[in-house]
């Protein structure tokens, strides 16, 4: 991980990363992270696959959280990230391999370039009409970088019968502000104050962008028991509308915009 304008230290890691309340656990598989800390009772997934690579293998930029937290909605799940994820305490492990350019987060960001991305893919099939996840997007971005070029994006991407939409595979994205078809990203969901750029270019993608401040979370002066990025989004829900029983295909996806720095995560 490359710093835009400040030094870091690096730490030796453990398997089990804690800092009080919050531990994260970096050395479960993805496939064990998807089967048995994402879907619910009776749903498995299959084809998992990490960033390309087969699901079966550990990477640094997934893990599982646990713990009470004050500013992330929900007590266990997984998070991404753009780097380790030990970083959403405080941690910084080695810098991880980058995957460049995901198509569809570039037409989430708005952006020339994506960097650091971090990929989920599977299959599932489940005897419902709808999917639904809770998740919150967090990033060292904020609140430095408001309205800048420095867009980190995330999406969940949903694809499968009955589905026609602009991403990959006539993918939807689903991860979006409440109430509307705006995804969520560091321009769409902030402060409401631009700090890095003029506020026209939080405009030109969210119109609404200071009205849904109120799905943003300052979390400058965090506890040394918690996670410590800077701002959050309040819990916020992606959902979607599936045909009982058919085969559907998740990408979740994460990246940090233009460069590696001030990196970004998403708790699932």
């Amino acid at each position: 991980m490359n710093l835009r304008h400040s030094i870091g230290l690096l730490i030796v890691l453990t398997p089990l990363l804690s800092i009080g309340q919050v531990t994260i656990d970096n050395t479960l598989t993805v496939e064990e992270l998807v089967n048995n800390f994402l879907l619910g009772d009776g749903v498995s997934a299959t084809n998992i696959t990490f960033n390309g690579a087969p699901g079966d293998q550990v990477n640094v930029q997934v893990g599982l959280f646990q713990g009470m937290s004050d500013v992330v909605g929900f007590d266990e799940g997984i998070v991404m990230a753009t780097a380790d994820v030990s970083f959403t305490i405080g941690n910084e492990g080695p810098t991880v391999t980058p995957v460049t350019d995901d198509p569809d987060l570039l037409q989430i960001s708005s952006q020339p370039t994506m960097n650091d991305c971090a990929i989920i893919e599977f299959d599932f099939v489940v005897n419902s009409d709808s999917v639904k996840f809770n998740y919150v997007f967090a990033s060292n971005e904020y609140p430095n970088y408001t309205c800048s070029q420095f867009n980190d994006a995330f999406g969940f991407f949903l694809s499968g019968p009955g589905i026609n939409g602009p991403f990959s595979d006539n993918a939807i994205n689903i991860a979006l502000i409440p109430g509307t078809e705006i995804p969520v990203a560091i321009n769409t969901v902030n402060s409401g104050v631009p700090t890095g750029g003029p506020p026209e270019n939080c405009a030109a993608v969210n119109p609404n962008w200071e009205e849904d401040s109120q799905y943003f979370v300052n979390n400058e002066s965090p506890s040394p028991e918690d996670f410590v990025i800077p701002g959050l989004t309040t819990t916020l829900a992606a959902l979607g509308q599936i045909q009982c029983g058919g085969q559907y295909h998740i990408k979740l996806a994460i990246g940090d915009a233009i460069d590696t720095a001030f990196d970004s995560a998403v708790f699932l």
